[in-house]
């Protein structure tokens, strides 16, 4: 009898036993579970206001910039250059030899095959241009990198011919796969490209160059003496009909087929550069702040957007707008008006399908639009 009384207490203290050591193990568990959910990495990507930032493996220690199609990212280092894929992976660098200078600075040909790019210079005459190909290749052209510019099929290269003293006097124009430089006068400024025909001024006078015919026609338009290409460099429609121009960088004008035409006084358009959405149609903004869409032939203003923009345009991908506030980079959404505010100070460049490449001040980020 007593034997089976200890029995009972003994299978009841080890069923005890057995409930305790479960709970225990249970409680192990959601510690290493909570330090484990505490301590690993988080994940990405994440989502910032309605938007998703992927945060990618680049500098950003120099200029990283998108090609126009958006396939191609470049990034000037230490004055070499390297190219990657979209989502980050390196596939070529150029890096100058012994006998050539650092680079200093690039800009994407518009086909995105290749960037011009260029050192820095200590002389009057501005440094020489080359171009870097998305394979690390580069072909070097003796002419002008500050006003350096393709034409529409990229064919050719033209840029404000300067002499050793910095006196401009004529237009280089060279072929892209290289060879002599062919300089053509007597213009004394670079204006832009129409389609594969150097745009350029002489005084007063606006001349049309035809570099493979070696020719040069006057045109009926009458220019002004102050007109000169945008900050950025010239520009040209991407149908290639219409060449953007300013007054000293204050008021936009437009050399269409039918003449110079001056754009509405209220539009201000972004710092860096003109923000094209079809073949000859921008967008700029209003005086109150509003997008609107711009015929830059017709000089018509085609509708309004709802997007408001408390701060200077920076790119366009399909209905998204990036623009910089004071204090961070917001994406509107240009059919509905809806603002998300990254939280990420920076520069945004588009990519196809309401993605953008934005560069903060310490990291790099790929970005999806809703």
């Amino acid at each position: 009898m007593c034997f089976q009384e200890g029995s009972t207490d003994l299978n009841q203290s080890r069923r005890l036993l057995a409930k305790v050591n479960s709970l225990l193990l249970l409680l192990l568990l959601m510690v290493v579970a909570c330090n484990q959910a505490s301590t690993g990495p988080s994940p990405t990507p994440s989502e910032v206001s309605g938007s998703l930032l992927t945060p990618l493996g680049l500098g950003p220690p120099g200029p990283t910039i998108p090609s126009p199609n958006g396939s191609w990212i470049a990034e000037l280092v230490a004055g070499s250059l390297a190219f990657f894929t979209a989502d980050g992976r390196r596939v070529a660098t150029y890096s100058p030899g012994s006998a050539d200078p650092l680079l200093a600075q690039f800009r994407w040909l518009a086909d995105s095959s290749a960037v011009m790019a260029w050192p820095l210079t200590n002389s009057v005459r501005p440094a020489s241009v080359s171009l870097i190909d998305s394979h690390g290749r580069r072909t070097a052209f003796n002419i002008s990198a500050s006003s350096a510019a393709p034409s529409l099929s990229g064919r050719w290269i033209a840029a404000s011919h300067i002499s050793e003293n910095g006196v401009i006097s004529g237009i280089d124009v060279v072929r892209r796969t290289g060879g002599s430089v062919s300089t053509f006068g007597p213009c004394t400024r670079f204006l832009g490209w129409r389609g594969d025909q150097v745009i350029c001024l002489n005084n007063a006078t606006l001349y049309s160059i035809d570099p493979q015919a070696g020719n040069r026609t006057a045109l009926p338009t009458r220019g002004l003496e102050d007109l000169i290409p945008p900050m950025d460099g010239p520009v040209s429609s991407p149908d290639g009909t219409v060449v953007m121009l300013t007054e000293n960088n204050v008021t936009y004008l437009a050399l269409t087929p039918s003449g110079l035409r001056s754009l509405p006084s209220d539009l201000v358009y972004s710092p860096l550069g003109f923000i094209w959405t079809g073949p000859h149609e921008a967008i700029g903004l209003a005086a109150t702040s509003r997008v609107e869409y711009l015929d830059v032939e017709s000089g018509a203003i085609t509708r309004m957007s709802p997007a408001v923009v408390d701060g200077s345009l920076q790119a366009v991908s399909g209905t998204w707008v990036a623009w910089m506030s004071t204090s961070s980079v917001h994406l509107s959404d240009l059919n509905t008006g809806r603002d998300l505010d990254l939280n990420v100070r920076g520069t945004a460049y588009a990519l196809a399908s309401n993605r953008f490449l934005l560069r903060g001040d310490t990291s790099l980020y790929l970005v999806q639009a809703p």
